[in-house]
């Protein structure tokens, strides 16, 4: 009788004997999850934590008698001193080894982790501030907080006033710009891919080198060589005695500053997806009688519309939203939207009217480039489902 009751008392509880040890043994013993502890406790290479679950598992409701004869499990498990975990024992903050053995037996808690960093990022980085610009919209005019009553007053004035004028020079320059670089790109992004094959390097390294230069600073460039007794009208004026005068200012020189900004982002996706296309499809094609139409029609321009449809999206996003070209070479004659958020939050100092502006270039934005993508199979395109 007395030796029961010592058995008894020696008995741990099972809160008492786990809690301490670095894996997930406390919420993995009794019931079916009696035998995963075990597994648990055994890849822990230490013999204590295989003794503490069998000792849970004794003391757990419904195992009472299980394992009277087994808790001498030493011999079976090496003690490993040099297990990081082992730190952990007998801590009195007991939450850190919880999310270790977490994280160590589910390999989803270990992505979770590692991905946190990230998403907090996007969360306070992107998410937040978008949000504050959406509800900002709502806010009375001229106004300079979040917690006034919302209303659709900024929204009436867009409405009502030429601002849509401004939004259909956005989006007009934007698909132009788009077309313009499509026609210009991609004969140079087949050279790239499939002719040039020495000079590709050098080509691509000459081309990108220009994002490394400031914007501002390339379009001033453009404003030294076409303005009046600039580069080009100098020296036509020297050597053929007739000038261009000012070619500044106007709608076709902006589009051709949106092309010449914009063209790396078009020509190297390009590329990327000439690359893809198999030149044993377009030696078949060939050797079946094709011509170079025929092949570029059914081949090249299918099988590299994956690198057509990532070139065109950028271009047509990043444009939409342009507004230094507008400024520095179109001077006046063009008001993008763009301008317009930028005057409000700015010199007019109307932060709730520039969201709501921002607000409806983002939903314009989302509905043309979904409008765009439903005209495609995009799993065919990015090869994903082929045709049988």
């Amino acid at each position: 009788m007395s030796t029961a009751k010592t058995n008894a008392a020696a008995k741990p509880n099972a809160s008492e004997v786990v809690k301490d040890f670095p894996f997930n043994l406390k919420s993995a013993v009794g019931g079916s999850g009696f035998a995963q502890a075990v597994e648990e406790a055994g890849r822990s290479g230490n013999p204590d934590a295989h003794l503490a679950v069998h000792r849970a598992d004794c003391t757990t409701p419904g195992h009472p008698t299980t394992c009277e004869n087994n808790l001498d499990s030493t011999a079976l498990f090496r003690f490993n001193p040099n297990d990081p975990a082992l730190r952990y024992i007998g801590s009195e903050r007991p939450l850190l080894p919880r999310l270790l053995a977490r994280a160590h037996a589910s390999p989803n808690t270990v992505g979770f982790i590692a991905s946190a960093p990230f998403a907090l990022l996007m969360l306070f980085g992107f998410v937040v501030p978008l949000l504050c610009v959406v509800w900002f919209g709502f806010m009375p005019s001229k106004s300079f907080s979040l917690l006034h009553l919302p209303s659709l007053e900024n929204y009436v004035t867009i409405f009502t006033h030429t601002y849509y004028k401004s939004f259909l020079w956005s989006v007009g320059l934007a698909l132009a710009t788009v077309a313009i670089l499509l026609v210009i790109c991609y004969p140079l992004a087949f050279a790239i891919a499939r002719i040039f094959s020495g000079g590709a390097t050098f080509i691509t390294y000459a081309i990108a080198s220009s994002l490394f230069v400031s914007e501002n600073i390339r379009l001033f460039g453009w404003v030294i060589g076409l303005r009046k007794n600039g580069v080009v009208d100098g020296l036509l004026t020297e050597w053929f005695g007739v000038g261009t005068g000012d070619l500044l200012y106007n709608v076709p020189v902006t589009l051709f500053g949106m092309v010449y900004v914009y063209l790396p982002f078009m020509l190297f996706p390009l590329a990327l997806g000439i690359k893809m296309v198999p030149a044993q499809a377009r030696e078949a094609a060939f050797d079946l009688g094709a011509n170079r139409w025929q092949v570029f029609r059914k081949i090249d321009l299918p099988l590299s519309m994956s690198g057509i449809l990532i070139g065109s999206l950028l271009v047509f996003v990043l444009s939409l939203g342009a507004i230094v070209e507008a400024k520095i070479l179109g001077g006046q004659k063009i008001v993008t939207i763009a301008a317009d958020i930028d005057t409000e939050f700015t010199f007019g100092q109307n932060w709730p009217l520039g969201s709501a502006l921002s607000t409806l270039l983002i939903l314009i934005t989302i509905v043309l480039v979904f409008l765009g993508l439903s005209r495609f199979d995009l799993e065919r395109l990015l090869g994903k489902k082929h045709k049988l």
